[in-house]
């Protein structure tokens, strides 16, 4: 590389701010983990949707067009933003959809209103996630059954958004001279 080129990229790297000052969200915790997850996983997209709560029992529910497979959960494990997910006294109303355990591992960060979570089914010895460089946020793990936890109902606030852009639609349809 010539030297104008070295000093025109310099000069780049020195009056371009870097990301030194990004608010990077803290690893998901005990205490952030509480609350409502909703992921979407497979192919085509399908519902889970987990209730964590503080004290007493917690769970994750597989809705189907046909019924509903609830799991509750047995064991959780969370360090360092690694979640280790172990679910079992399966319910049901339908029909049987997934096996009577489940087990979920992942990496996430979370505060008290928001949070992500990458994980995947796993078997009893799975391992922990890594990510790339130590850097939150970018684990997309592989598999056909990878998903991605939200906290809060944001499956539900598409739909209602779905919903109202139906609407809009034909509002506009019906104006049009």
């Amino acid at each position: 590389m010539n030297a104008r080129a070295m000093a025109f990229l310099l000069a780049i790297l020195v009056t371009c701010p870097g990301s030194a000052n990004q608010t990077v969200p803290p690893p998901i915790t005990r205490a952030t983990f509480v609350g409502t997850w909703e992921a979407l996983f497979g192919t085509p997209d399908w519902l889970l949707h987990m209730e964590i709560s503080e004290k007493g029992d917690s769970y994750l529910c597989y809705p189907t067009g046909v019924g509903c497979s609830c799991w509750r959960l047995l064991d959780l494990d969370i360090k360092n933003g690694v979640v280790k997910l172990h679910f079992g006294d399966r319910f049901s109303r339908g029909g049987d959809v997934l096996g009577p355990e489940l087990r979920l591992v992942g990496i996430g960060t979370a505060t008290d209103g928001q949070g992500e979570i990458y994980a995947q089914f796993c078997d009893k010895d799975c391992p922990d996630p890594v990510l790339p460089d130590g850097v939150f946020g970018v684990l997309e793990p592989a598999g056909s059954l990878h998903m991605r936890f939200r906290k809060g109902f944001w499956i539900r606030d598409l739909y209602t958004s779905s919903r109202t852009a139906e609407r809009m639609i034909k509002e506009a349809a019906a104006k049009k001279p």
